[in-house]
């Protein structure tokens, strides 16, 4: 009971440590000259790479598409933020929307064109916003993009690295295939996506710790559920839970393989709950500072979108938003993978990995459960919110390739080099 108490102490004081951190790194962001700032994002528009709200990277499809239209919202709330109105820019970060396209609407910003109103966006914390202030004091919405995709790549290679490390090189694959079979690399490019991109990578890093038991990972991922409530508008939060949950259970496969099934699933459901602990209670804290701090009643404001978030749309049910979801990858890669890992498993088949198999099999549910619950949400933004599959399809493998005896490989790997 008293080992209870002071993990309770424990999370309640991190919760409340983040929740300063993050007041005051909107209040540094708040207080920065404007003059820098708006004279990059001019700079921005004047190289070009906001011209259209929804691009497309690669290919021509929806599964491709950018999401300029949310980057161009975030600039010009970095935009309006006004120094001389701090807590205001804080607490009620605002954007300028009149007809026609986002991008086209930013230009007019910019150019002292923009005779519209300003619309209040408070129900989220826009850390993005907040970062993106800082960065477009120091440089321009174009190099940001690069840092974005160099800096998301060296912690993808970090990440690679460090569960060859500890897994062998088959996990790096397991790992890497679902990123790159749905399109992972269009988060890389987006102030939108690149949060919860980072967010997973670091989570799936330290996931890649043998020694780390499940009470330490719960923590992690407390720390990272409370980070993407600050940073994310509501695109693919699941993922910065989901991976690092794959990773830590495969890197920890022979304990869950000898403890009870009872225990393996009290543990998944404690790192749950302190992701989903973080997420709720920190996105929730913003409404309840803003409303207290403001006439506008944030708390109010923001249950009825998570509430029209949730339910179904006139014309359509949730099960149409989980199909819709569904529908959007290109499965044929997926499918030839998991004809390859189930043939190998009936080749060779690991009887031990049983176990880690089911969990695996159940945590790729998740994404379809998240369809199902933010029905309205998930149809309107199928087309990046489709990406929560990454769960599912690096589930799918890790639960086939568990099965599979990889000591059979190895040796006739190593064999084969010994003779040549």
């Amino acid at each position: 009971m008293q080992g209870l108490a002071c993990v309770c102490v424990k999370y309640t004081k991190t919760f409340f440590l983040l929740i300063a951190i993050y007041l005051a790194f909107a209040f540094i962001a708040c207080i920065l000259p404007s003059a820098p700032v708006h004279e990059h994002i001019v700079e921005s528009l004047d190289k070009g790479k906001l011209v259209e709200d929804y691009p497309h990277v690669v290919f021509s499809g929806p599964e491709c598409q950018m999401d300029n239209f949310t980057d161009a919202l975030i600039l010009s709330q970095v935009w309006n933020s006004n120094p001389k109105q701090v807590w205001h820019s804080m607490m009620l970060p605002s954007y300028s929307k009149e007809e026609g396209a986002m991008c086209d609407n930013l230009r007019m910003l910019a150019m002292s064109q923009y005779k519209g109103p300003n619309y209040a966006y408070p129900r989220y914390w826009h850390g993005s916003t907040f970062l993106m202030r800082v960065l477009l004091f120091f440089t321009n919405y174009t190099l940001l993009r690069f840092i974005f995709f160099a800096t998301s790549m060296l912690l993808l290679i970090w990440t690679t690295f460090r569960i060859w490390r500890v897994s062998g090189w088959m996990s790096c694959m397991l790992f890497f295939m679902p990123f790159l079979l749905l399109y992972g690399f269009v988060m890389q490019l987006s102030i939108q996506f690149f949060p919860v991109l980072v967010l997973s990578l670091i989570g799936c890093i330290m996931a890649c710790n043998p020694e780390k038991n499940y009470s330490d990972f719960a923590f992690v991922l407390f720390m990272i559920g409370s980070f993407t409530a600050f940073f994310d508008l509501l695109t693919t939060p699941l993922l910065t839970f989901g991976l690092p949950l794959c990773i830590y259970l495969f890197v920890h496969k022979n304990r869950v393989e000898h403890q009870a099934w009872a225990r393996s699933i009290f543990q998944i459901s404690i790192c749950g709950i302190s992701w989903m602990a973080a997420y709720g209670l920190t996105w929730s804290s913003k409404w309840f500072i803003a409303s207290m701090a403001s006439s506008i009643n944030v708390f109010r404001d923001a249950t009825q979108q998570v509430t029209h978030r949730m339910g179904d749309l006139e014309d359509f049910n949730r099960w149409d938003a989980v199909m819709a979801n569904i529908n959007l990858p290109s499965w044929e890669g997926i499918v030839i993978v998991l004809i390859i890992l189930l043939l190998l498993s009936v080749f060779r088949f690991n009887k031990k990995g049983i176990k880690p198999m089911l969990l695996f099999l159940l945590i790729s549910l998740l994404p379809y459960a998240w369809y199902f619950c933010i029905a309205n949400h998930s149809y309107l933004h199928y087309w990046f919110t489709y990406r929560l599959q990454m769960v599912s399809v690096m589930a799918w493998f890790m639960a086939l390739a568990s099965i599979v005896n990889w000591d059979f490989f190895d040796r006739l790997n190593h064999n084969f080099l010994r003779r040549h």
